[in-house]
């Protein structure tokens, strides 16, 4: 009697492990549906691509993740223990983020996005700078506590390019900066240290001026201007 009861139960582990397995195979319609792009802020997102059939993932600054299927639309992403859900009643379609708990705040969504659509960061990458800027202003003006348009962030990446003599970026990022934070005297002060490397005299001492109105104490600055008059 126990043989038949360990027997049965047997065979009902594997009738469920078989059909789990086959719930989660991955067909071209799921394929087709979800690769692509997922808006995770307002200068990065999700990747969704796939290898052989096998679902990988680069969410932010981590890379070439695989997730565990649960089922047929529910993975688990161990590097960020997250379950996640591929909500197609949505329009776009999404991925959810799955609540751990009742007691957890309302969990994150994040919608596909179509191919034509363009980051800020993927303006500066190409070199159209006008449309670059005028992307980080509109995320300023949809939230001018992001960290994305964080000045001190912008300043380290344009001495960044200035070390790397990519002087013309390094420009842009400083004048990116300004255009963000034009109260600030410091963006101004490395603008202008950006121009006098770059020979343009004029406008190093323009922005050296501008500098010196927000913080009179700047030393260096007047220095500067005494040689540039």
């Amino acid at each position: 009697m126990l043989r038949k009861i360990v027997a049965s139960f047997v065979f009902i582990l594997c009738i469920q492990f078989f059909t789990s397995c086959d719930s989660s195979e991955i067909s071209p319609e799921f394929i087709k549906k979800t690769e692509g792009r997922y808006l995770l802020n307002e200068d990065e997102f999700i990747q969704v691509f796939y290898v052989e059939n096998e679902l990988y993932l680069n969410w932010g600054g981590l890379k070439n993740i695989q997730p565990l299927a649960m089922n047929t639309t529910d993975y688990y992403i161990k590097e960020i223990n997250q379950k996640i859900k591929f909500n197609f009643s949505d329009t776009p379609i999404s991925i959810d983020v799955l609540k751990k708990s009742k007691k957890d705040s309302i969990p994150n969504t994040y919608k596909k996005i179509p191919a034509s659509y363009k980051f800020a960061m993927e303006y500066i990458a190409s070199g159209d700078y006008p449309k670059a800027l005028k992307a980080y202003l509109k995320i300023q003006k949809n939230d001018s506590l992001s960290p994305i348009i964080e000045e001190s962030d912008w300043n380290k990446k344009g001495y960044a390019q200035l070390r790397k003599d990519s002087i013309q970026k390094a420009i842009f990022y400083f004048k990116l900066n300004v255009a963000l934070h034009p109260n600030s005297y410091n963006v101004y002060d490395s603008l202008a240290e950006a121009y006098l490397k770059n020979g343009d005299s004029t406008l190093a001492l323009t922005n050296y001026k501008m500098a010196l109105t927000l913080n009179p104490s700047l030393r260096n600055a007047k220095k500067i201007i005494k040689t540039l008059q």
